[in-house]
């Protein structure tokens, strides 16, 4: 333990001998604690001016300039003026009034994926840009291609490999496997948690692939509706198979990964099964998406903003004549019939059949279950061997 002396005045002696020093002392911290009580107040001081504006240099007074916010058309606001009066009342009318508000240049963004990149002339192997790095160039290009291919052929290999793992030979129509017996590993608890989980994931696994399709049939039709009316100047490096093949594969993907899910759901043995599964075959039908898990494709090679401004620029002089087509509603008219591509007509309806079809199949279908792997099969083949030699033995 520390010490503790008791302090004791200076003698009157040493006080008389020392009090220029003292005094001198004294005034020194006192600037000091001036000086680090300024300086705290600066940064603060500085903060405020940034948050509010830069303080005009030739003005006396230290209120700073009013912030953007106070601004009209780039010029400060009048003291005194009202606040603009608001045109909503609630949030959906705010979002409504947000997406139809065109004073601002806010245009609704149209999102891409690889095959609009390549279909609006963006990409290619051989279609590189002078002041592009030839080596990054490549990388891409072959990245998306190898993208194309996995997202062409991995749907249907999975389906192949589920369909050939299933044991079909019990196959049988009824709810047996949502029997719940207690304290039993194969119809348990987790067993019966198991199928609630299975069925909600299918329902929103197939209402997702709905609602993307549905997304990205606007964004196809609204493309369409562009390049059919812009000039030759901007189709001239259009590749229309890309434009026309872009649809059908992603209709397809979407529908294959939803098949892929049931499949792999009827086997599952638990709900840890289901949710890897649902979350893996999601990750697959994203792949080709800008900004996607694999990356390849940035906002820098897609503006969505800029291609949703041209689509409404042109949308507007096309359509100026019928004042019942909002550009940015053109899906809800019936002149979208035109430039909507044929397999979302197709595939709409496939969905909204999978949807309620898929649940309902899983439900009332039982005594499916995956076949033995090699290795069991090999220890299956071993035990009867052995139980063979025990009867020759004996």
């Amino acid at each position: 333990m520390p010490m503790k002396f008791r302090q004791r005045p200076y003698p009157k002696w040493a006080q008389l001998a020392l009090r220029n020093a003292l005094a001198k002392a004294a005034e020194r911290r006192a600037v000091e604690a001036d000086v680090e009580a300024a300086s705290s107040q600066l940064p603060r001081q500085f903060f405020r001016e940034a948050v509010h504006g830069m303080a005009d240099a030739d003005a006396e007074e230290k209120e700073p300039l009013g912030s953007s916010r106070d601004l009209v058309n780039g010029e400060e606001a009048n003291e005194g003026s009202e606040p603009e009066e608001k045109t909503y009342t609630t949030y959906r009318e705010m979002m409504d009034f947000a997406n139809s508000d065109k004073k601002s240049n806010n245009f609704l963004p149209i999102l891409g994926n690889i095959y609009r990149y390549w279909g609006l002339g963006l990409g290619g192997l051989f279609n590189r840009d002078k002041g592009k790095n030839f080596f990054n160039h490549v990388t891409m290009e072959v990245g998306l291609l190898l993208v194309f291919i996995i997202q062409l052929l991995a749907p249907a290999a999975c389906i192949i490999y589920a369909v050939y793992d299933i044991d079909w030979k019990h196959f049988e129509v009824g709810l047996d496997s949502w029997t719940y017996v207690y304290h039993s590993r194969r119809h348990g608890i987790s067993n019966l948690l198991k199928h609630f989980v299975a069925v909600l994931f299918l329902f929103c696994f197939a209402l997702n692939g709905s609602n993307v399709i549905y997304n990205e049939k606007i964004a196809s039709m609204k493309l369409t509706a562009m390049l059919r009316h812009s000039p030759d100047t901007f189709t001239k490096d259009v590749q229309w198979f890309w434009m026309f093949f872009g649809p059908i594969m992603n209709c397809v993907l979407v529908i294959e990964c939803c098949i892929i899910v049931y499949l792999l759901f009827l086997v599952a043995e638990s709900p840890m099964d289901v949710v890897q599964n649902a979350l893996a075959v999601t990750f697959l039908y994203n792949l080709d998406d800008i900004g996607g898990d694999m990356g390849f494709l940035q906002d820098e090679h897609w503006d969505s903003e800029a291609v949703g401004k041209e689509y409404y620029e042109i949308a507007t002089v096309t359509f100026e004549e019928n004042e019942d087509i909002d550009p940015d509603q053109l899906h809800e008219h019936t002149a979208s019939a035109e430039y909507t591509p044929l397999a979302y007509k197709f595939a709409m309806p496939i969905m909204y059949l999978l949807t309620a079809g898929l649940p309902i199949a899983y439900i009332c279908i039982s005594g499916l279950e995956a076949k033995p792997s090699f290795v069991d099969v090999d220890i299956l083949a071993l035990q009867n061997q052995v139980a063979e030699l025990q009867k020759q033995i004996h």
